[in-house]
């Protein structure tokens, strides 16, 4: 237990904590600070700073590092509900009505995709679930859910997706967890990033208004911000496609393997939706409609 609990802390400043969490945080805290600084002068700002003993500024720069390393933990614990905000799984009155929206959006978007031309018909594989009345309201949403729904689908394997990932993800090579890992990492960064730069965006705007902060310096900061955001989004919605690749190649190749460490014989046709249908009753409800699919292989 001991093991496992130290394991946990020094993972936490591993090179994806650092470079995805702790250094946007950083970037992000320090550029606030700077926009302050710049409204009320450099000058009075060192001078604030050269008044105080060498002790003092040692306390404060330790302060600083414990609140950017607070606000990179606070930040990577939030990760699933940051990816769920950015899928478009927004609550509320208004966030019903902004999610509508941009369904109708993303389903103008698909709409418009020819597919007898090779490139739209690859982005309506990757960019859109097969069934429109699945589509989510943001780009990165519907990149995820269009991977959720592929081993799902009944003219391919029937296999729920959500609820057998867990499973198979245990049965994964080390090397396939790695790469899937890494592309999960660098989705989850990207939109690290881009949160960061959203909020840097209204607080740039607040303090040019409130504060001395000149114009020119305060609009063109919150432009920046907002446009960079949209950028780092966008290269979000790309590794969000990576990973999504991923998790059908990890479906497609592994999938019988799952069969196996549950006990069962793997069909020798693609004839296998029955089969992950009465599994998946069996598990989740513990009874299936068709146990008589569930035959256990014979050893050897």
């Amino acid at each position: 237990m001991l093991t496992s609990l130290f394991g946990k802390a020094t993972g936490l400043f591993d090179k994806r904590f650092i470079l995805g969490l702790l250094l946007p945080c950083l970037a992000f805290i320090g550029a606030i600070l700077a926009l302050i600084a710049i409204a009320y002068g450099w000058s009075a700002a060192l001078g604030h700073w050269r008044q105080l003993s060498g002790g003092e500024q040692a306390l404060a720069a330790l302060a600083m590092l414990a609140t950017v390393t607070f606000a990179a933990l606070l930040l990577g614990i939030q990760l699933p509900t940051l990816t769920r905000f950015w899928e478009g799984y927004w609550y509320g009155p208004v966030g019903r009505r902004c999610a509508a929206a941009g369904r109708r959006l993303q389903l103008r978007r698909r709409r418009r995709l020819d597919p007898s031309d090779p490139r739209d018909d690859m982005r309506r594989y990757y960019e859109f679930p097969v069934d429109p009345g699945r589509i989510l309201p943001t780009r990165l949403g519907n990149v995820l859910r269009a991977a959720e729904s592929y081993p799902g689908d009944e003219e391919r394997y029937g296999v729920d997706a959500v609820f057998f990932w867990p499973r198979l993800y245990l049965v994964l090579p080390d090397q396939c967890r790695l790469a899937l890992a890494e592309a999960r990492a660098s989705m989850e960064q990207m939109l690290v990033v881009t949160t960061l730069l959203a909020a840097a965006a209204p607080i740039a705007a607040l303090i040019g208004l409130t504060g001395p902060l000149p114009l020119a310096i305060w609009t063109s900061t919150t432009v920046g911000c907002l446009l960079s955001a949209l950028l780092s989004y966008r290269s979000g919605v790309g590794a969000a496609i990576t990973f999504g690749d991923l998790v059908r190649a990890a479906f497609d190749l592994y999938r019988r393997d799952l069969l196996r460490q549950l006990g069962l014989a793997p069909p020798e046709t693609l004839g296998e939706r029955a089969l992950w249908k009465a599994v998946s009753q069996q598990l989740y409800r513990r009874g299936a409609d068709q146990p008589e699919l569930l035959r256990f292989e014979r050893p050897g």
